[in-house]
């Protein structure tokens, strides 16, 4: 068997190396027990997989941390062959598919395999008495991606859930390594920025770190990191404090929530400030892909502070008095996408969304017709055929959204005051993904929206609209339930009033379910 799965991938290899110019070659010593697959594997990751999740930025926990635990942790190694040999079945798939040839035969065993090995590995290190905390979560880690790679991604979650869970209950014999701790907080936010009542479970780290407002950034990577941490902590107000006064109980709100909201649309224009003054230094040398990412984190901290300003104010046009900051991160996606490569604008195995959501997020929150088509175009150039992202999903609930609000206006043009309070919708998201028509090859997501048009102390109204994408994926997607249905009183658990995480309410269905379902997608504006 392993002969065969050998042979299989020596005929990816050449298929690959006559698209790519990719020559494989083992750049380190690895131990007589890996086998000839995970050493092929260990360098496809090295040269491919890691720095397709780095993105735009130089990451050191998938660069050099998890490569070096690769030698010396099973669990590790397995896992790492898992995920790098499905990013490279996938990536050989595709440019099978993109060249008309069937690619049914091309997926091997050998990934499954593997993950399998890597859980019962894990499952090992948890039970020993003082697990080693750091190994334990770079194979959560490298689980999270390898679940999000085969559009699993309730199962992502939990990963990310019981890595926390862990973090929060486990007492800490070794130091945690605050590389690992970064990368597990920004797959975190992207649970939260996608499962609108979730909230972030690294609050507590995120709450230790970064406390006082540099005079400068030193790098890249402070830059980001700094972001990463006041984005949780943003994410943490919104989801524990504000949205119960913007969705359920709308007013009153006290003065201390007022401030608390300032202080972070403050911080946010503070880091745009300071992310401009360190790209405008005259010794700096950044390549393309680093000031690409630097770009993306100021797009990124503009929204932030839309989001900090709008986060207790019910009413949508509290929005329309950030059209000037909408135009800018228009500005700066459309840099972005003008000066890199098409293949660049997401990367395949990578959690980081990029360029996605501050696009989705001036489509859907920016009622100024000229300026939301424009980037509804520049959303649509983002490539809808790689990686985990749903590009065309998105981008059809966005085109949605705008149709939905500009229908009836006979104006060619709206502008933000032309589209009035009652119309405009509060919230969107995915109630079901992967309804698949095999006969013509798409897919059915049905997408809904939140509207109140009687008044912010009315009651909501749900529409619900059918969006078809190109079925380019065979992908097993289940429903688990709408976000918004949280907040029903009646779901409540305990006497807080606050919403379930997560954990109490989706990931038991998740399991239940044999961990073959996914998350749906809501986002809030």
């Amino acid at each position: 068997m392993q002969a065969i799965l050998q042979a299989v991938y020596c005929d990816w290899t050449k298929s690959l190396c006559a698209k790519d110019s990719l020559s494989i070659q083992p750049s380190l010593s690895l131990s007589g027990s890996t086998t000839t697959l995970e050493k092929r594997s260990f360098e496809y990751f090295r040269l491919r997989t890691a720095p397709c999740i780095s993105g735009s930025f130089k990451d050191p926990v998938w660069e050099k941390v998890v490569l070096q635990a690769f030698q010396d942790h099973q669990a590790v190694r397995f896992a790492l062959s898992a995920l790098s040999s499905l990013h490279e079945e996938t990536t050989i798939r595709q440019a099978a598919k993109s060249d008309g040839v069937d690619s049914g035969r091309m997926q091997t065993t050998f990934p499954a395999q593997q993950y399998s090995k890597a859980l019962n590995g894990l499952r090992i290190l948890l039970s020993q008495p003082t697990p080693p905390l750091n190994v334990v979560l770079l194979c959560s880690l490298l689980c999270v991606h390898f679940e999000a790679l085969s559009e699993r991604f309730a199962p992502a979650l939990v990963h990310i859930e019981h890595a926390i869970l862990l973090l929060d209950r486990t007492s800490k014999p070794e130091p945690l390594d605050e590389d690992i701790i970064r990368a597990l907080m920004r797959v975190d936010l992207q649970g939260s920025q996608y499962i609108d009542t979730r909230i972030p479970g690294m609050s507590a780290y995120a709450a230790a770190l970064d406390n006082e407002l540099p005079t400068a950034f030193t790098s890249l990577a402070h830059a980001r990191n700094y972001c990463s941490t006041w984005l949780s902590r943003l994410f943490h107000f919104m989801r524990g404090t504000s949205d119960a006064y913007k969705f359920r109980d709308p007013g009153d709100v006290p003065i201390e929530a007022y401030a608390a909201a300032q202080q972070l649309q403050q911080r946010f224009i503070d880091i745009d400030r300071l992310i401009l003054e360190f790209t405008q230094r005259p010794t700096l040398r950044l390549t393309i892909r680093e000031q690409n990412g630097l770009s993306m984190l100021r797009a990124r901290a503009k929204v932030d502070g839309i989001l900090s300003a709008a986060a207790l104010y019910a009413e949508s046009t509290v929005f329309d008095r950030y059209l000037e900051v909408f135009e800018e991160i228009y500005v700066i996606c459309k840099y972005v996408l003008d000066s890199e490569p098409t293949d660049r604008r997401l990367f395949a195995a990578s959690l980081d969304d990029g360029l996605l959501y501050p696009l989705y997020f001036t489509v859907v929150c920016c009622r100024d017709s000229r300026l939301r088509h424009a980037a509804l175009a520049a959303m649509k150039k983002l490539p809808s055929r790689d990686g985990i992202w749903h590009v065309e999903a998105l981008s059809g609930l966005a085109e949605s959204v705008v149709a939905y609000e500009e229908e009836g206006i006979n104006i060619k043009t709206p502008l933000c005051s032309d589209i009035p309070e009652w119309r405009r919708v509060l919230g969107t998201a995915f109630d079901a993904l992967g309804n698949v028509a095999p006969h013509n090859r798409t897919t059915c997501i049905n997408g809904h929206f939140r509207t109140r048009p009687n008044g912010m102390d009315g009651e909501w109204v749900e529409t619900k609209r059918t969006i078809e994408c190109n079925n380019t994926r065979r992908i097993d997607l289940s429903v688990l339930r709408r976000p918004w249905d949280l907040y029903d009183p009646r779901s409540m658990i305990g006497a807080t009033g606050s919403p379930p995480r997560l954990t109490e309410v989706d990931a038991n269905v998740a399991v239940v379910k044999m961990l073959n379902a996914n998350a749906s997608i809501a986002l809030v504006a």
